[in-house]
């Protein structure tokens, strides 16, 4: 079911007819599904503001810990996300740093502010050039810079150069998935080195 639910969020508007399949799973999905369910909702064109709304509200206010996982599904929304910008900032304090990270990013995209989102961005650079493996982290926080037309500061572009220079395939994988993503993280660094 989740890989055809993703599926349907990438094929966008194209997929609307089918999110009366989708609202049903509201009801039958864990609710911890809520928030994702309702982002796919969005993507295909059900409903943008209540949606938009379902996706904000889930987060937790001040001195709460729930909802946090949805804090990265408020980043497509951009400004019209605004009205939850509070929540996505208490998300920035999350013991978990894939949290912070998306946080950010979703920060940066409803603000418009890099100012919180760099250091997180750039300590994932820094941290995969000194020989991290999450590649994961390393790349939401590459597309993100991309994405906002942020130029790398000199740390950040020394390890950049520094990973693109590396011998070795930039991949956690050892067969031929490493050469795909050795390509997709070089063309990425290629982009953000360009800006």
């Amino acid at each position: 079911m989740h890989d055809a639910v993703r599926t349907l969020a990438t094929l966008g508007p194209a997929a609307v007819s089918a999110a009366p399949a989708v609202r049903g799973h509201l009801s039958q999905d864990p609710e911890e599904h809520n928030a994702w369910l309702h982002w796919v909702l969005w993507r295909i064109g059900d409903d943008p503001a209540g949606n938009l709304r379902a996706v904000g509200e889930s987060l937790s206010v001040k001195g709460q810990s729930r909802g946090v996982v949805a804090v990265g599904f408020l980043t497509d929304f951009g400004t019209a996300a605004a009205p939850y910008a509070d929540r996505v900032r208490n998300a920035l304090e999350s013991e978990l740093p894939g949290i912070r990270l998306r946080a950010a990013i979703a920060l940066w995209s409803i603000t418009g502010d890099p100012g919180p989102a760099r250091p997180l961005l750039e300590d994932e650079f820094l941290a995969m050039a000194a020989g991290g493996e999450y590649y994961g982290s390393f790349g939401e926080a590459l597309s993100a810079l991309i994405r906002h037309g942020g130029t790398p500061s000199e740390r950040a572009r020394t390890a950049l150069e520094s990973l693109r220079a590396q011998d070795a395939r930039l991949s956690p994988c050892g067969d031929y998935r490493a050469v795909l993503d050795d390509e997709k993280y070089r063309a990425l660094i290629d982009t953000a080195l360009s800006e």
